[in-house]
This record gives C-alpha cells, structure tokens and sequence, in this order.
C-alpha cells in the first residue's frame, strides 16, 4: 500500500514560525489529518483563526489555504462552521482584502491613487467589522471541552446544576462534587494550570450535541 505522509505537528508556534509557502504545505497537511481522523478539527481552527498564522500570507495564498479548509468544512463542529462560514478570523480578512481587489479589478484605477483606495478599502472592511470579530473571539476564549468518563452507569458524574437555570432549559453549573469522575477531573486540570469546571459555568454541548 502507498506510504502516508508523515503526521505534521499541530502546534501553533510550530505553524507560525514557518515561511508562508511551508504554513500553506503544512495546512494541507494538516487537514489530510483531519480527513482521516488523527488530528482535531477544533486544534486546526484554533491555529488558522489565530492572528499569528496569518503573518506574511497574500490574500491569493489566503484564498487557497482557506480553501483546503473549506473542503473538509463538514468535519468541523457546527458552532466552528459557523465561525470559518463568518470569515470572522485575520486569515479571512486577508483572503476578503483579495475579493475587493478583484471587484476593483472593473474599473482599474491607475497608479498609486488605486492602490491606495483598494488598501483603505481592505481597512474599512476590517475596521467596520473589529468589534464583531473581537467579540466571537472573546466568545471562543470563554468556551472550553473536557472528557470525562466514569467507570459504569450507575456511577454519577459529579456535576449539580441551578435549579432555576435547569427548569429553564439550560445546563448551569451550581458545583463539582469532590472525589467524582467530575471533581478528580477538575484536581487533574488544576494540577496541570488549566481551567477547572466552576459555579456558573454553562454546559453547551454533549458529544457534539445541542439542546436538552
């Protein structure tokens, strides 16, 4: 059988600190990892939405890396589909500076005055649209997984809820009980410094599932 690629590192400052060209080869890679299960859409978003990625990328090579990506768009959680479908993210507005160049294309100003109103053009369309993406990224940072597993059915997970939130429909966590599949997870993320489950946080999704 043909031999497959090896896996590339799915690192953020490994991704970054590549030139642009190397980023585009090690995006197309790392989504044939996504394609075939061993690498996590969720870790993809969180490097091709960073800013850092898109550094020194042209809005053509933009256009192209985001089209590895939209490719496998159906292999992205819904609420990460909706945030690439927003173009909500600096790779976007790379690639989106490229679309207004091309409309521009029709009327073809001459000379420095063009270029100049293609580029303020490319900033309007950032300015106009800062607050939006700040806010959806602030969202992104708010929201957090864990796994937690216990060993048989009839064991609780350790996770009470607010009465009052509860009867409405929404999942609020009131506390984590200690020495529960829950609380021994929370110990073990505060032992390796990440965010611990905590009173008011709000459960969104189950195994990728919405609504309760």
């Amino acid at each position: 059988c043909r031999d497959r690629p090896p896996e590339v590192p799915i690192d953020l400052h490994v991704a970054a600190a590549l030139k642009p060209v190397d980023r585009a080869r090690w995006l197309s890679r790392a989504m044939d990892g996504v394609a075939r299960g061993v690498v996590r859409p969720s870790d993809i978003f969180d490097i091709v939405s960073h800013k850092r990625f898109a550094l020194g990328i042209s809005s053509a090579m933009a256009r192209s890396m985001l089209g590895d990506v939209m490719k496998h768009l159906a292999l992205f959680p819904d609420k990460l589909q909706h945030l690439l479908r927003s173009g909500s993210f600096k790779l976007a507005e790379v690639m989106a500076c490229s679309n207004l160049n091309d409309s521009s294309k029709s009327g073809e100003l001459a000379g420095s005055a063009g270029a100049e109103e293609m580029m303020a053009r490319c900033v309007d369309y950032v300015r106009s649209n800062e607050r939006m993406f700040a806010a959806l990224h602030e969202a992104e940072t708010r929201t957090f997984e864990v796994e937690i597993k216990r060993m048989d059915l009839q064991q609780v997970w350790g996770l009470t809820w607010v009465r009052t939130a509860f009867n409405a429909q929404r999942r609020v966590l009131e506390a984590v009980v200690p020495g529960t599949p829950a609380g021994i997870l929370n110990e073990l993320r505060a032992m390796a410094g990440l965010r611990r489950m905590q009173s008011g946080d709000e459960l969104v999704a189950v195994n990728g599932l919405r609504g309760w």
